[in-house]
């Protein structure tokens, strides 16, 4: 902590007294993935970033890498380099708290490897998993055909990262869930007792639990189920049904209910016998849950009357346009109100046999609840739409709450950020979209902002001849934007002011 304070110290510094330049550029990058760069947070604000990529080939066995901090105004504070085996591939990454974790894959030594280090850039502990041999052929046929990036590291708040692994039981897919310390080196593991589950998904985590959803084969159909694991040992505090109430809740996302040891589950409800992945979703559900997981109590707000009720007229016939919605987050501001953000999406028809799935990501949309989540205001906003094509084996069947899932972990969707301040009276909502208008064809980044109850959106031009961009929340006021420019060997990062 004494480390984490250092440095948030020294990040202070640099962005008050330094040179306010706005703007960084990263030559002899050999290869990078734009999952390797986050930013470094203190209590919901950007304090600085973290990039790492491949910087050298040393020789024909050995790579170089480096890792560089840099201030909320991109100044560069350090760089960590070190050596590793050509024949290792950087997976993903995470920043939590005080430490930030990579995870590699070693295909050679059939083998993951999780290194979590200090953001003084220090090795604090490494972790390994061992890979069966089907399951690493499966997981490179599948970049094979999807050479996208995927999030299956998350932090857990400044107490570790949980790391969802894939396993194949031929193309059958199970989940192992590992979690890894960053205070000192312990791990667990826990596997779904259900030998034929589909996957899992981190929604979020208690002061005690992590919580993740996990799919299991039902018939031809499939379950959903809610699990709550103990943070320290991993022990089940709780494994319930998704339909054990009047409906069946595709869990999405959760929030802490703060001044109690309770949170809010949010996702998408369906009729209890629509086990299919294109049942059609009656509305947004609730629960209030406690940490031994009772079911406290539940809401249902309906597309048909509730929410209906609070669109504007012009919005109601595009409500069907939306196709399925996946819910990136969901806030809860000082005065005990509750904002879900959503995006739409649509499974298109593909040919039969086919391995691919051709999914259609349409509009934003914002829903407003009071302290008893009964809906308040609701807000689509238009985008164009876009495709996305991504192996049906990784599509998590368990209803829309699975496959939106997948699209999410696989950066398929426009939503960028939420960026709340530490008051909790103000949040934005950032997202890109590509327009065709008169002097302008291109990206756009779009932003929704709440400020003491009142909502308003911008939009400014994002110019870039980069294949590769990412775009990250910044200071107040700005974004922080990363593209790779792979033949020119060069990371270029910015802050771009809001208007």
């Amino acid at each position: 902590m004494k480390k984490f304070l250092s440095l948030l110290t020294l990040l202070s510094c640099i962005a008050q007294y330094g040179i306010a330049q706005s703007r960084q550029s990263i030559e002899n990058v050999h290869t990078v993935y734009l999952r390797s760069t986050g930013p470094i947070k203190s209590q919901e604000e950007v304090k600085g970033y973290y990039t790492f990529y491949q910087s050298d080939k040393v020789d024909k066995k050995t790579n170089e890498y480096t890792l560089q901090i840099m201030d909320e105004n991109l100044n560069k504070v350090k760089d960590v380099k070190f050596l590793d085996s050509k024949k290792v591939t950087l997976e993903e990454s995470a920043y939590g708290g005080n430490s930030l974790a990579f995870k590699f894959l070693n295909e050679n030594e059939s083998m993951y490897q999780v290194k979590v280090l200090g953001v003084d850039g220090k090795e604090k502990f490494v972790y390994t998993h061992m890979v069966d041999d089907n399951t690493l052929g499966m997981i490179g046929a599948i970049k094979k055909y999807t050479p996208m990036e995927f999030t299956r590291l998350f932090a857990v708040e400044d107490k570790g990262f949980v790391s969802i692994y894939p396993v194949y039981k031929g193309t059958k897919a199970n989940t192992e869930i590992k979690f890894y310390s960053s205070r000192n080196k312990s791990e667990w593991m826990h596997l779904p007792s259900d030998v034929r589950t589909g996957g899992a998904s981190y929604l979020g985590c208690t002061d005690k639990l992590a919580l993740f959803v996990v799919a299991k084969l039902a018939g031809r159909g499939m379950e959903s189920w809610l699990l709550g694991l103990n943070i320290e040992n991993g022990e089940k505090a709780f494994e319930i049904r998704s339909d054990l109430d009047q409906y069946m809740l595709a869990p999405m996302n959760v929030v802490k209910v703060k001044g109690t040891d309770n949170f809010l589950i949010m996702g998408a409800y369906f009729n209890k016998k629509d086990t299919d992945a294109g049942a059609r979703n009656l509305g947004v559900g609730m629960w209030l849950v406690d940490e031994k997981g009772k079911i406290i109590n539940t809401k249902y707000n309906s597309w048909e009357t509730e929410i209906s009720k609070v669109l504007n007229v012009d919005a109601k016939g595009k409500v069907n346009d939306l196709g399925h919605v996946f819910f990136h987050d969901i806030v809860e501001t000082a005065n005990g109100e509750y904002f879900a953000i959503g995006e739409g999406f649509k499974r298109k028809s593909i040919a039969f046999g086919s391995t691919m799935s051709n999914m259609v990501v349409t509009n934003m949309l914002l829903l407003r609840f009071d302290q008893k989540f009964d809906v308040k205001a609701a807000t689509i906003y238009e985008k164009n739409s876009n495709t996305l094509e991504m192996p049906s084996i990784i599509l998590m069947p368990a209803l829309q709450g699975g496959m939106g899932g997948s699209m999410s972990a696989f950066y398929g969707f426009d939503y960028a950020f939420t960026q709340m301040d530490k008051s909790r009276n103000s949040f934005s909502i950032g997202y890109t979209d590509y327009v065709k208008v008169e002097g302008y064809k291109g990206l756009t980044f779009n932003s929704i902002s709440y400020n003491n109850g009142n909502i308003t959106t911008d939009k400014i031009n994002l110019k870039t001849e980069s294949g590769n961009m990412r775009i990250f929340p910044a200071k107040p006021g700005s974004l922080m934007i990363m593209e790779y420019f792979k033949k020119d060997k060069k990371i270029d990062m910015r802050l771009e002011k809001l208007n």
